[in-house]
Protein backbone atom coordinates (compact mmCIF):
# COMPACT_ATOMS: atom_id res chain seq x y z
CA UNK A 1 0.00 0.00 0.00
CA UNK A 2 2.77 2.35 1.10
CA UNK A 3 4.53 1.62 -2.31
CA UNK A 4 1.16 2.35 -4.11
CA UNK A 5 0.75 5.86 -2.60
CA UNK A 6 4.39 6.44 -2.82
CA UNK A 7 4.14 5.87 -6.87
CA UNK A 8 0.77 7.82 -6.89
CA UNK A 9 2.48 10.89 -5.43
CA UNK A 10 5.61 10.39 -7.94
CA UNK A 11 3.58 10.47 -10.78
CA UNK A 12 1.77 13.73 -9.64
CA UNK A 13 4.99 15.56 -9.37
CA UNK A 14 6.42 13.96 -12.82
CA UNK A 15 3.33 16.16 -14.22
CA UNK A 16 3.60 19.25 -12.38
CA UNK A 17 7.70 19.76 -13.68
CA UNK A 18 6.51 18.46 -16.64
CA UNK A 19 3.50 21.36 -17.19
CA UNK A 20 5.48 24.05 -15.15
CA UNK A 21 8.63 23.08 -17.72
CA UNK A 22 6.49 23.61 -20.55
CA UNK A 23 5.33 27.17 -19.05
CA UNK A 24 8.58 28.24 -18.13
CA UNK A 25 9.69 27.61 -21.94
CA UNK A 26 6.57 29.20 -23.33
CA UNK A 27 6.68 32.07 -21.29
CA UNK A 28 10.46 32.42 -21.87
CA UNK A 29 9.99 32.81 -25.85
CA UNK A 30 7.12 34.91 -25.44
CA UNK A 31 8.79 37.33 -23.28
CA UNK A 32 11.91 37.14 -25.84
CA UNK A 33 9.64 38.11 -28.26
CA UNK A 34 9.73 35.12 -30.52
CA UNK A 35 6.34 35.23 -30.51
CA UNK A 36 4.76 38.19 -31.65
CA UNK A 37 1.44 40.04 -29.81
CA UNK A 38 -1.69 38.88 -31.26
CA UNK A 39 -0.04 36.19 -33.30
CA UNK A 40 -2.16 32.74 -32.69
CA UNK A 41 0.16 29.91 -30.40
CA UNK A 42 0.36 26.01 -31.84
CA UNK A 43 -2.45 24.38 -31.26
CA UNK A 44 -3.29 22.01 -28.45
CA UNK A 45 -1.95 19.09 -30.31
CA UNK A 46 0.74 20.61 -32.26
CA UNK A 47 2.26 21.33 -28.54
CA UNK A 48 1.52 18.17 -27.62
CA UNK A 49 4.12 16.93 -30.52
CA UNK A 50 6.24 19.59 -29.56
CA UNK A 51 6.63 19.07 -26.05
CA UNK A 52 5.90 15.30 -26.10
CA UNK A 53 3.42 15.30 -23.44
CA UNK A 54 -0.34 14.96 -22.68
CA UNK A 55 -2.70 17.22 -23.59
CA UNK A 56 -3.93 17.72 -19.94
CA UNK A 57 -0.07 18.85 -19.55
CA UNK A 58 -0.29 20.89 -22.26
CA UNK A 59 -3.46 22.69 -21.05
CA UNK A 60 -1.82 23.27 -17.91
CA UNK A 61 0.58 24.80 -19.06
CA UNK A 62 -1.35 27.24 -21.13
CA UNK A 63 -4.10 27.82 -17.78
CA UNK A 64 -0.68 29.28 -15.83
CA UNK A 65 0.30 31.13 -19.27
CA UNK A 66 -3.44 32.54 -19.16
CA UNK A 67 -3.58 33.30 -15.26
CA UNK A 68 -0.58 35.43 -16.01
CA UNK A 69 -2.09 37.34 -18.72
CA UNK A 70 0.64 36.38 -21.31
CA UNK A 71 -1.90 34.19 -23.60
CA UNK A 72 -5.75 34.96 -24.40
CA UNK A 73 -8.19 32.02 -25.67
CA UNK A 74 -10.72 32.76 -27.82
CA UNK A 75 -13.02 30.23 -28.21
CA UNK A 76 -13.40 28.55 -31.67
CA UNK A 77 -10.38 30.17 -32.80
CA UNK A 78 -7.66 29.11 -30.64
CA UNK A 79 -5.00 30.94 -27.90
CA UNK A 80 -3.50 33.82 -28.84
CA UNK A 81 -0.25 36.06 -27.43
CA UNK A 82 -0.57 39.01 -25.74
CA UNK A 83 1.70 42.36 -26.68
CA UNK A 84 3.95 43.31 -23.51
CA UNK A 85 2.30 46.47 -23.31
CA UNK A 86 -1.11 45.06 -22.73
CA UNK A 87 -0.99 44.14 -19.22
CA UNK A 88 0.17 46.94 -16.12
CA UNK A 89 4.03 46.58 -16.76
CA UNK A 90 5.15 49.82 -15.58
CA UNK A 91 6.30 51.45 -12.28
CA UNK A 92 5.81 49.38 -8.34
CA UNK A 93 3.00 48.16 -6.92
CA UNK A 94 0.86 51.08 -5.34
CA UNK A 95 -0.99 50.70 -2.21
CA UNK A 96 -4.47 51.80 -2.66
CA UNK A 97 -3.39 55.06 -0.47
CA UNK A 98 -0.99 56.05 -3.12
CA UNK A 99 -3.93 56.66 -6.16
CA UNK A 100 -3.25 59.53 -7.97
CA UNK A 101 -5.05 58.87 -11.29
CA UNK A 102 -8.45 57.12 -11.74
CA UNK A 103 -10.15 56.02 -15.05
CA UNK A 104 -13.56 56.09 -15.46
CA UNK A 105 -14.81 53.23 -17.59
CA UNK A 106 -18.19 53.34 -19.26
CA UNK A 107 -19.41 50.90 -21.53
CA UNK A 108 -21.39 53.45 -23.90
CA UNK A 109 -20.50 56.03 -26.56
CA UNK A 110 -19.11 58.86 -24.69
CA UNK A 111 -20.54 60.85 -27.64
CA UNK A 112 -23.87 60.22 -26.71
CA UNK A 113 -23.05 60.19 -22.42
CA UNK A 114 -24.44 64.43 -22.44
CA UNK A 115 -28.17 62.45 -23.10
CA UNK A 116 -28.10 60.63 -20.29
CA UNK A 117 -28.62 62.56 -17.13
CA UNK A 118 -28.27 59.53 -15.12
CA UNK A 119 -24.82 58.75 -16.37
CA UNK A 120 -23.74 62.12 -16.06
CA UNK A 121 -24.87 62.40 -12.27
CA UNK A 122 -22.92 59.16 -11.66
CA UNK A 123 -19.59 60.99 -13.02
CA UNK A 124 -20.30 64.20 -11.40
CA UNK A 125 -20.77 62.13 -7.63
CA UNK A 126 -17.04 60.75 -8.79
CA UNK A 127 -15.68 64.13 -9.94
CA UNK A 128 -16.74 65.58 -6.56
CA UNK A 129 -14.66 63.38 -4.17
CA UNK A 130 -11.99 62.89 -6.77
CA UNK A 131 -11.72 66.86 -6.49
CA UNK A 132 -11.88 67.12 -2.94
CA UNK A 133 -8.62 64.67 -3.00
CA UNK A 134 -6.34 66.10 -5.34
CA UNK A 135 -6.84 63.28 -7.72
CA UNK A 136 -7.11 62.98 -11.71
CA UNK A 137 -10.18 61.62 -13.83
CA UNK A 138 -9.81 59.86 -16.90
CA UNK A 139 -12.91 58.69 -18.52
CA UNK A 140 -12.07 56.25 -21.42
CA UNK A 141 -14.97 54.44 -23.48
CA UNK A 142 -14.90 50.07 -23.60
CA UNK A 143 -17.78 50.10 -25.69
CA UNK A 144 -16.93 47.95 -28.68
CA UNK A 145 -13.18 48.41 -27.59
CA UNK A 146 -10.45 45.28 -27.80
CA UNK A 147 -9.42 44.98 -24.34
CA UNK A 148 -5.57 45.35 -25.54
CA UNK A 149 -6.68 48.74 -26.67
CA UNK A 150 -8.31 49.60 -22.99
CA UNK A 151 -5.11 48.47 -21.33
CA UNK A 152 -2.58 50.19 -23.53
CA UNK A 153 -4.62 53.43 -22.63
CA UNK A 154 -4.84 52.47 -18.98
CA UNK A 155 -1.08 52.13 -19.13
CA UNK A 156 -0.15 55.33 -21.08
CA UNK A 157 -2.24 57.64 -18.54
CA UNK A 158 -0.42 55.18 -15.69
CA UNK A 159 -4.09 54.63 -13.71
CA UNK A 160 -3.97 53.70 -10.32
CA UNK A 161 -7.69 53.11 -9.96
CA UNK A 162 -10.49 51.75 -12.22
CA UNK A 163 -14.06 52.64 -12.19
CA UNK A 164 -16.18 50.90 -13.98
CA UNK A 165 -19.66 52.15 -15.12
CA UNK A 166 -22.45 49.50 -16.63
CA UNK A 167 -19.11 47.17 -17.68
CA UNK A 168 -21.52 43.80 -17.97
CA UNK A 169 -18.75 42.46 -20.68
CA UNK A 170 -17.56 39.30 -19.26
CA UNK A 171 -14.87 39.08 -21.06
CA UNK A 172 -13.37 42.19 -20.07
CA UNK A 173 -14.39 42.20 -16.80
CA UNK A 174 -11.79 38.85 -16.18
CA UNK A 175 -9.30 41.04 -18.34
CA UNK A 176 -9.77 44.01 -16.24
CA UNK A 177 -9.12 41.79 -13.04
CA UNK A 178 -5.71 40.55 -14.43
CA UNK A 179 -4.16 44.20 -14.01
CA UNK A 180 -4.40 44.09 -10.09
CA UNK A 181 -5.45 47.61 -10.05
CA UNK A 182 -8.34 48.84 -7.46
CA UNK A 183 -11.39 48.43 -9.19
CA UNK A 184 -15.05 48.91 -8.40
CA UNK A 185 -17.97 48.47 -10.37
CA UNK A 186 -20.96 50.65 -10.63
CA UNK A 187 -24.50 49.57 -11.84
CA UNK A 188 -23.08 46.49 -13.07
CA UNK A 189 -25.91 43.67 -11.62
CA UNK A 190 -23.43 40.34 -11.04
CA UNK A 191 -23.31 39.52 -7.12
CA UNK A 192 -20.97 36.54 -7.92
CA UNK A 193 -18.22 39.21 -9.17
CA UNK A 194 -15.95 39.49 -7.10
CA UNK A 195 -15.09 42.80 -7.25
CA UNK A 196 -16.41 45.24 -5.09
CA UNK A 197 -19.43 46.92 -6.58
CA UNK A 198 -21.92 50.06 -5.57
CA UNK A 199 -25.39 49.00 -6.94
CA UNK A 200 -28.92 50.23 -6.32
CA UNK A 201 -31.36 48.18 -4.86
CA UNK A 202 -33.45 46.68 -7.67
CA UNK A 203 -35.08 44.15 -5.44
CA UNK A 204 -36.00 46.92 -2.88
CA UNK A 205 -37.39 48.62 -6.36
CA UNK A 206 -39.54 46.46 -7.38
CA UNK A 207 -41.10 45.70 -3.92
CA UNK A 208 -41.75 49.29 -4.10
CA UNK A 209 -43.56 49.47 -6.95
CA UNK A 210 -46.09 46.87 -6.41
CA UNK A 211 -46.61 48.63 -2.44
CA UNK A 212 -47.40 51.51 -4.35
CA UNK A 213 -49.72 49.74 -6.86
CA UNK A 214 -51.66 47.99 -4.19
CA UNK A 215 -52.08 51.29 -1.86
CA UNK A 216 -53.54 52.89 -5.41
CA UNK A 217 -55.78 49.20 -5.18
CA UNK A 218 -54.55 47.15 -7.55
CA UNK A 219 -54.73 43.26 -7.12
CA UNK A 220 -53.28 42.53 -10.49
CA UNK A 221 -49.26 43.82 -11.42
CA UNK A 222 -47.85 43.06 -14.87
CA UNK A 223 -43.65 43.56 -15.11
CA UNK A 224 -43.41 45.14 -18.60
CA UNK A 225 -39.82 43.89 -19.44
CA UNK A 226 -37.41 42.83 -22.21
CA UNK A 227 -33.53 42.71 -23.23
CA UNK A 228 -31.58 41.58 -26.10
CA UNK A 229 -31.85 37.89 -26.59
CA UNK A 230 -28.87 38.09 -29.23
CA UNK A 231 -26.48 38.85 -26.27
CA UNK A 232 -26.97 35.09 -24.62
CA UNK A 233 -27.20 36.27 -21.19
CA UNK A 234 -29.45 37.12 -18.16
CA UNK A 235 -30.91 41.00 -17.67
CA UNK A 236 -29.96 40.62 -13.94
CA UNK A 237 -31.34 44.10 -13.57
CA UNK A 238 -34.96 43.06 -14.26
CA UNK A 239 -34.29 39.67 -12.49
CA UNK A 240 -33.74 41.49 -9.50
CA UNK A 241 -36.86 43.31 -9.98
CA UNK A 242 -39.37 40.73 -10.13
CA UNK A 243 -37.92 38.81 -7.03
CA UNK A 244 -38.67 41.94 -5.42
CA UNK A 245 -42.17 42.29 -7.24
CA UNK A 246 -42.40 38.29 -6.23
CA UNK A 247 -41.36 38.72 -2.58
CA UNK A 248 -44.01 42.14 -2.30
CA UNK A 249 -47.20 40.41 -3.70
CA UNK A 250 -47.10 37.17 -1.08
CA UNK A 251 -46.92 40.14 1.52
CA UNK A 252 -50.17 41.92 0.20
CA UNK A 253 -52.34 39.17 -0.71
CA UNK A 254 -52.10 39.88 -5.02
CA UNK A 255 -51.20 38.73 -7.75
CA UNK A 256 -48.22 39.56 -10.64
CA UNK A 257 -47.46 38.71 -14.11
CA UNK A 258 -44.79 39.26 -16.16
CA UNK A 259 -44.45 39.74 -20.29
CA UNK A 260 -41.27 39.69 -22.02
CA UNK A 261 -40.63 41.80 -25.29
CA UNK A 262 -37.18 40.92 -27.07
CA UNK A 263 -35.42 44.28 -27.44
CA UNK A 264 -34.48 43.41 -30.87
CA UNK A 265 -38.18 43.92 -32.92
CA UNK A 266 -37.76 46.37 -35.61
CA UNK A 267 -38.77 49.67 -33.64
CA UNK A 268 -42.52 49.76 -35.27
CA UNK A 269 -43.35 46.38 -34.14
CA UNK A 270 -42.80 47.67 -30.53
CA UNK A 271 -46.03 49.60 -29.98
CA UNK A 272 -48.15 46.37 -31.54
CA UNK A 273 -46.03 44.08 -29.02
CA UNK A 274 -47.63 46.68 -26.26
CA UNK A 275 -51.20 46.96 -27.32
CA UNK A 276 -51.24 42.76 -27.21
CA UNK A 277 -50.19 43.09 -24.03
CA UNK A 278 -52.74 45.60 -22.54
CA UNK A 279 -55.56 43.68 -24.79
CA UNK A 280 -54.54 40.57 -22.40
CA UNK A 281 -54.87 42.00 -19.02
CA UNK A 282 -58.29 43.68 -18.26
CA UNK A 283 -59.72 44.97 -15.85
CA UNK A 284 -58.36 46.92 -12.33
CA UNK A 285 -54.71 45.98 -13.51
CA UNK A 286 -51.10 48.24 -12.24
CA UNK A 287 -48.28 47.88 -14.42
CA UNK A 288 -44.70 48.47 -13.81
CA UNK A 289 -42.57 48.95 -16.77
CA UNK A 290 -38.60 48.39 -17.20
CA UNK A 291 -37.52 51.73 -18.25
CA UNK A 292 -38.33 55.01 -20.08
CA UNK A 293 -38.15 53.15 -23.34
CA UNK A 294 -41.37 51.06 -22.23
CA UNK A 295 -43.03 53.67 -20.92
CA UNK A 296 -42.93 56.14 -23.58
CA UNK A 297 -44.20 53.42 -26.04
CA UNK A 298 -47.09 52.43 -23.31
CA UNK A 299 -47.99 56.35 -23.38
CA UNK A 300 -48.14 56.62 -27.18
CA UNK A 301 -50.45 53.53 -27.50
CA UNK A 302 -52.93 54.45 -24.96
CA UNK A 303 -53.04 57.79 -26.21
CA UNK A 304 -53.46 56.80 -30.03
CA UNK A 305 -56.08 54.16 -28.85
CA UNK A 306 -57.68 54.65 -25.31
CA UNK A 307 -60.17 51.95 -25.15
CA UNK A 308 -56.95 49.50 -24.87
CA UNK A 309 -56.62 50.70 -21.27
CA UNK A 310 -58.56 50.55 -18.36
CA UNK A 311 -59.52 53.76 -17.05
CA UNK A 312 -58.03 52.95 -13.45
CA UNK A 313 -54.70 51.76 -14.46
CA UNK A 314 -51.76 53.45 -13.20
CA UNK A 315 -47.81 52.79 -13.61
CA UNK A 316 -44.92 52.63 -12.09
CA UNK A 317 -41.60 53.31 -14.15
CA UNK A 318 -38.17 52.83 -13.49
CA UNK A 319 -36.45 56.08 -14.84
CA UNK A 320 -34.80 59.26 -14.40
CA UNK A 321 -37.26 61.05 -15.94
CA UNK A 322 -36.43 65.00 -14.72
CA UNK A 323 -40.26 66.21 -15.33
CA UNK A 324 -43.60 64.84 -14.21
CA UNK A 325 -45.61 62.12 -16.66
CA UNK A 326 -49.49 61.49 -17.05
CA UNK A 327 -51.11 58.54 -19.00
CA UNK A 328 -54.30 59.86 -19.89
CA UNK A 329 -54.57 61.91 -16.75
CA UNK A 330 -53.44 59.78 -14.71
CA UNK A 331 -49.83 60.62 -13.07
CA UNK A 332 -46.55 57.82 -13.47
CA UNK A 333 -45.02 57.00 -10.19
CA UNK A 334 -41.05 56.52 -10.93
CA UNK A 335 -38.93 54.40 -8.93
CA UNK A 336 -35.24 55.88 -9.09
CA UNK A 337 -32.21 55.96 -6.96
CA UNK A 338 -29.71 58.58 -6.34
CA UNK A 339 -27.24 58.50 -9.15
CA UNK A 340 -24.94 61.26 -7.87
CA UNK A 341 -24.76 58.91 -4.53
CA UNK A 342 -23.78 56.52 -6.35
CA UNK A 343 -20.98 58.05 -8.19
CA UNK A 344 -19.26 59.37 -4.85
CA UNK A 345 -19.88 56.11 -2.85
CA UNK A 346 -18.18 54.17 -5.53
CA UNK A 347 -15.37 56.92 -5.56
CA UNK A 348 -14.95 57.17 -1.61
CA UNK A 349 -14.98 52.99 -1.52
CA UNK A 350 -11.92 53.41 -3.72
CA UNK A 351 -9.95 55.51 -2.31
CA UNK A 352 -10.61 53.85 1.53
CA UNK A 353 -7.48 51.85 2.49
CA UNK A 354 -9.40 49.36 5.19
CA UNK A 355 -11.58 46.25 3.64
CA UNK A 356 -14.53 47.52 2.59
CA UNK A 357 -17.69 45.60 4.55
CA UNK A 358 -20.12 44.63 2.93
CA UNK A 359 -18.74 43.81 -0.82
CA UNK A 360 -22.17 45.06 -2.58
CA UNK A 361 -23.15 48.01 -1.79
CA UNK A 362 -26.72 48.60 -2.36
CA UNK A 363 -28.53 51.91 -2.42
CA UNK A 364 -32.18 51.94 -1.83
CA UNK A 365 -34.88 53.27 -3.99
CA UNK A 366 -37.28 56.14 -3.39
CA UNK A 367 -40.86 56.65 -5.65
CA UNK A 368 -41.55 59.68 -6.61
CA UNK A 369 -44.39 61.60 -9.07
CA UNK A 370 -41.80 64.28 -10.25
Amino acid sequence: MRYIVFHYFTLILIFMIKYTAIFRALKSDIIAGRYKPDTKLLPVIGLMKMFEASRCTVQHALSLLEKEGLVKGVRSQGIFVRGANDLRLYGRKRKKSDIRKVCVLVARDVMRIASSPYIQQIFEGIGTVLAAHGIRGYLLEALGTRFQEVFREINALEIDGLICVEIDDKTLQKELLQLKLPLINVEHVDVRSPSLMVLADHFHGGELAVKKLRELGHRKIVFLYGHNLKRRVIDETSERRWQGIQSAVKQVGISAFKEFIPMEIPPEEFPGRIRQVLRKYTGRTGYIVLSEQFLNTLKLVVEEAPEVMAPEMDVVAFGFYSAAVKVLNRSVWFCKWDADLMGRRAAEILLKREKVQPRVQLLPMILTRN
